[in-house]
């Protein structure tokens, strides 16, 4: 046990530990009850100057989207990703240290490249069962015709190619649902739209622009 602590704080290790610890300090105040679990959820969004043609935009927003649903991030609360995705680059950069004898910083840090790649594949399977079970959670007591006809606003863009993420409030409760547009609409982050149906095939809503 000396030996692992000993390891971990070794420059080479000091940053995944640090990040560790702060996953741990989450987690007991997240427990205690001083903090919300969904506390540090953040919506992504991409928006930045761009020269070209406006679907060039489109395009790199619905490949983030893609990259981001991938990983089942805004399908899960971020902590709980992070806490997945944390622990494996830990156990990782400890013992891959370890076997090549390192307590550099500057190495340990070039090897957290590599490292987070892996982890983030097993971040992605770890957190499967709670894609599931949220999904769950956030469609209990609701089915799709509640939606139907419910005004939303627009989370990440979307259009008739891309899925992108609205939010809708039933009773006093907000549901993030995937949704696409048709005509090749386009809608961004912020806009307003009336849900209109479900797709089952392709589990996400349909909706329009709303003018008031």
């Amino acid at each position: 046990m000396q030996e692992l602590l000993d390891a971990s704080i070794q420059g080479a290790n000091i940053i995944p530990t640090a990040m560790l610890i702060f996953i741990l300090i989450y987690w007991i105040v997240v427990i205690l009850g001083v903090i919300d679990l969904d506390m540090f959820d953040i919506d992504v969004d991409v928006d930045a100057d761009v020269d070209g043609p406006e679907i060039d935009a489109d395009v790199s927003v619905g490949w983030l989207n893609s990259v981001l649903a991938f990983f089942n991030l805004g399908q899960i609360p971020l902590m709980i990703f992070l806490s997945f995705l944390v622990l494996p680059m830990w156990i990782i950069s400890v013992q891959i240290n370890h076997l090549l004898g390192n307590s550099n910083l500057l190495l340990g840090i070039a090897l957290l490249i590599p490292n987070l790649l892996v982890s983030l594949f097993i971040a992605k399977f770890l957190t499967m069962p709670f894609v599931k079970l949220f999904s769950k959670m956030s469609d209990e007591g609701e089915t799709t015709t509640t939606m139907i006809g419910k005004i939303c606003r627009v989370i990440l863009p979307l259009n008739s190619e891309s899925v992108g993420q609205v939010e809708v409030n039933v009773e006093g409760s907000n549901y993030r649902i995937s949704a696409k547009t048709v005509d090749n609409k386009k809608m961004q982050k912020g806009a307003e739209g009336l849900v209109i149906e479900y797709h089952e095939n392709g589990k996400y809503y349909v909706v329009e622009p709303y003018e008031k």
